[in-house]
């Protein structure tokens, strides 16, 4: 079983995105947005590819994180 089979298993990842990549509290995240990377799952989207897509937003580069911070998830 893939964590992408279960939409519980993705949505715990993609709280650890949102707390950990772009520091957001886990209570900020819409149900669109969490809807939103629970679609791309669904539709065959792996959770490295959710993390580059996090990588690679706008909100994260509008941040200025170091990337000792975040290269432990790739």
């Amino acid at each position: 079983m893939c964590i992408r089979d279960s939409s519980e298993g993705v949505q715990a990842v993609v709280e650890l995105l949102y707390t950990d990549v772009l520091g957001r509290e886990a209570g900020s995240i819409s149900q669109d947005e969490m809807a939103y990377w629970t679609d791309q799952a669904e539709a065959g989207a792996t959770i490295e590819q959710i993390a580059d897509d996090f990588l690679a937003s706008d909100e994260l580069q509008e941040q200025s994180v170091n990337a000792t911070e975040w290269d432990f998830l790739l």
